[in-house]
C-alpha cells in the first residue's frame, strides 16, 4: 500500500534531535493515580527502538483539565524506564527548564515533557496556520530537526501538538500511526456484510453523531448499544429514567439521537433490560414502554446479552468501541465480558477503537481476527471515512520540505 506521507522509512535521523507526539494517555486509578493499562505507552517501543540514534523528546497528554485522569507524565515517564529506555522526566513544557532540558539531552537519551494540556492552547481546535503560530509551536519547533508523529489517539484532534509542528519541521509518521493508516485501510475498503457496531462508553458527543453518519450513509446494519449511549436511546424512546443516567447527554446530543432513533428504530438497537446495584448485588430489571428507570443503569442484562450475541455471531465485519457497562466495578462486566467471549468465537473481521475496550480484548491472548486500534475517537473517525488533521497534516509537511 503507497501511503500519502512519509515515515521512518524515508528520513535519516541518525544523531539528530526529535520531537515525537506520542499517544501515552493510558486509564488512570482516580484514588491513587496510578496508570491502570500501560499497553498505549508500550506500542511507541517501535518507533523508540529506530531512534535509538537520535535524541528524543517526547510530547504528549494525560487526561482533561478537571478531570481525575489530568495529572503530569512522570508515571509515564517511569514506565518507559522500566521498557528499558534511559528517560529523564521534566515537569515543564516551553519554560526554561524544558528548554535547557531539550538542549543538554544527548544521543541515546528520552526527555518526556509534561502533559502538554496544562498549556490551555493545546486544548483548542485550530487551523494548520494559527496552530504553528502557537507558543508551543514557536517554542520548541526551532530545538529539533525533524517531527515524529506517532499519537494515533489523537487523530481526529486539529490541537498545536498535532498539527502544528508538521508546518515548520520536516514530519514523517512513526510506526505506530503507520500501522494505524495501514490496518484501518485494509479494513475499512474490504468492508463485509452483515457490518455490526457496537457501541458503548461515555463519549456521546463523538458517538451519537457516528452512529447518525453510519446510518445516514447506509454503511451499517445494526448498532448495538450499551453504557451511556444506551441511555440516551432509551430516553429518546419514550423511557423515564432518572437524569443521572443522562447528565452528559446536552440537548444537541438528545436531538440528535431523538432524530436518527425515530428513522432508524429498526437498526438501532437498544437493551431490553438492565442492570442496577442493590444492597451491593447486581439486580436486573425488564424494560418495557411504562418502565420507569429510577435508579442509575450499570449494565446490560442477560436478556439483552443474548439478543447482542446472536446478531453478533451473524456479523462478518464489526466494529467495536466502549465497555457495555460500568466495567470497574466487577458486579458488571458481564455484559462486555460476554460481548468479547462472542467476539473471540467467530469468524469475523473486528475492529475494536481502543481504550477501555480494548484494555479488556488485550487482557487476554488476541484472535488474528481482532484488530485493537490505539485510538477510540479517532478510529471512530477513520471507519466512518472522514479526512483526519493527523493525517494532513503529514501530507502538508511532505508536499512543504519534499
Amino acid at each position: 500500500m503507497s501511503l500519502p506521507f512519509k515515515t521512518l522509512d524515508d528520513i535519516n535521523l541518525t544523531g539528530k534531535k526529535v520531537l515525537v507526539r506520542a499517544e501515552l494517555n493510558s486509564p488512570i486509578d482516580p484514588s491513587s493515580k496510578k496508570i491502570l493499562d500501560t499497553s498505549r505507552i508500550d506500542s511507541l517501543k517501535k518507533t523508540l527502538d529506530e531512534l535509538s540514534n537520535s535524541a528524543i523528546v517526547i510530547i504528549a497528554h494525560q487526561g482533561r483539565p478537571g478531570s481525575d485522569d489530568f495529572i503530569d507524565l512522570s508515571p509515564h515517564a517511569e514506565r518507559l524506564r522500566e521498557l528499558g529506555y534511559n528517560v529523564k522526566f521534566v515537569d515543564d513544557i516551553i519554560g526554561t527548564k524544558s528548554i535547557n532540558a531539550i538542549k543538554n539531552l544527548k544521543i541515546g537519551e528520552i526527555l518526556v515533557l509534561d502533559n502538554v494540556r496544562k498549556i490551555p492552547e493545546e486544548i483548542k481546535k485550530m487551523s494548520f496556520e494559527d496552530a504553528s503560530k502557537t507558543q508551543l509551536v514557536k517554542t520548541l519547533a526551532p530545538l529539533f530537526d525533524s517531527f515524529i508523529q506517532d499519537a494515533f489517539g489523537v487523530a481526529h484532534r486539529a490541537q498545536p501538538s498535532v498539527i502544528g509542528f508538521p508546518e515548520l519541521l520536516p514530519s514523517v509518521a512513526g510506526r505506530l500511526v503507520e500501522r494505524e493508516y495501514r490496518a484501518l485501510s485494509t479494513l475499512v475498503e474490504n468492508i463485509k456484510h452483515p457490518y455490526v457496531v457496537v457501541l458503548g462508553g461515555a463519549k456521546l458527543s463523538t458517538k451519537i453523531p457516528f452512529i447518525e453518519h453510519l446510518l445516514e450513509n447506509e454503511m451499517v446494519d445494526f448498532v448495538l448499544t450499551g453504557g451511556l449511549v444506551s441511555n440516551v436511546f432509551l430516553y429518546v424512546s419514550g423511557i423515564r429514567m432518572d437524569s443521572k443516567n443522562i447528565q452528559k447527554a446536552d440537548d444537541t446530543i438528545i436531538k440528535i439521537a431523538k432524530r436518527i432513533f425515530e428513522k432508524y428504530s429498526d437498526k438501532i438497537i437498544i437493551p431490553k433490560d438492565v442492570a442496577y446495584e442493590h444492597n451491593g448485588k447486581r439486580e436486573e430489571i425488564k424494560i418495557s414502554e411504562k418502565s420507569v428507570i429510577n435508579f442509575p443503569i450499570f449494565d446490560i442484562g442477560h436478556e439483552t446479552i443474548s439478543e447482542y450475541s446472536q446478531i453478533i455471531k451473524s456479523a462478518k465485519t464489526i466494529f467495536a468501541n466502549g465497555p457495555l457497562g460500568y466495567f470497574e466495578n466487577s458486579l458488571f462486566t458481564e455484559g462486555t465480558d460476554a460481548i468479547i467471549d462472542v467476539f473471540r468465537s467467530i469468524d469475523a473481521n473486528i475492529i475494536v477503537g481502543g481504550g477501555h475496550l480494548g484494555a479488556v480484548i488485550s487482557s487476554k491472548s488476541i484472535p488474528s481476527n481482532i484488530y485493537i486500534s490505539t485510538g477510540g475517537g479517532a478510529a471512530l473517525a477513520f471507519v466512518s471515512g472522514k479526512e483526519l488533521p493527523l493525517f494532513e497534516a503529514l501530507k502538508r509537511s511532505y508536499l512543504k520540505f519534499n
